[in-house]
């Protein structure tokens, strides 16, 4: 990218932030085609390297917290840093990214909301609930085998894309349909498994709310709504 760039250029990147999957535990962001989760901090320290400068960073909602960051050479004058750069930095510093054991406490965390997740959908199964989820999304796949759910927990996940549907999830098994066949079954719950499309979800499919239907999401903490 250095090469690439006039002497006054400027190269925009967007990535999810470390700093929100830290400290929200959004264990279930991490797979396959994610090999890299960066903060402020090591950037910082990468581009140094190669005498590039980061001048601008801004935070943005995409994927439960992302990062766009505009760089350019160390020797270009013509731009000044802003105030958000350092205080994105001392966010992290705060969080201690810096640091092994800033880390330590993450899959804690991680374990606690699989347990919470299993125990819920345990005592729903014996209640008689019905249990659906809507999203076969990656993150999804992600934490349904996490968890070690599959078709005897979760009786369907719903989604619009009709390439997915009438598939089954990997690992889990669960089926993948149509949005109508909530309508069908009238699942007690929905799990929202894009949870950083809840909003969009629950204005969706607030039709569940005619037959008491809820929503939940698991991270970071069981919401019912």
């Amino acid at each position: 990218m250095k090469l690439c760039m006039t002497p006054n250029g400027v190269i925009s990147l967007e990535f999810p932030h470390l700093a929100n999957l830290v400290k929200y535990t959004q264990f279930d962001t991490i797979y396959d085609e994610h090999y890299f989760y960066f903060s402020l901090i090591s950037l910082n320290k990468i581009f140094s390297e190669f005498d590039l400068k980061i001048f601008d960073a801004t935070k943005l909602p995409t994927h439960g917290g992302s990062l766009r960051i505009l760089l350019t050479h160390k020797q270009n004058t013509k731009v000044l840093t802003s105030s958000s750069v350092e205080e994105i930095l001392k966010r992290e510093k705060k969080l201690n990214l810096e640091h092994k054991y800033g880390f330590r406490e993450f899959q804690s965390k991680t374990e606690n909301i699989r347990q919470n997740a299993q125990e819920f959908i345990k005592t729903c199964t014996k209640k008689g609930k019905k249990i659906a989820a809507f999203g076969a999304a990656a993150k999804g796949n992600v934490f349904l085998n996490y968890c070690g759910f599959n078709s005897n927990d979760i009786i369907f996940v719903g989604d619009d894309t009709p390439f997915k549907q009438g598939k089954f999830l990997p690992g889990s098994h669960i089926p993948v349909v149509g949005q109508e066949a909530l309508d069908q079954y009238q699942p007690d719950f929905v799990i929202i498994l894009p949870w950083n499309f809840r909003d969009e979800i629950v204005e969706k499919l607030g039709f569940i709310k005619k037959w008491g239907g809820k929503f939940i999401t698991f991270i970071p903490s069981i919401e019912i709504s």
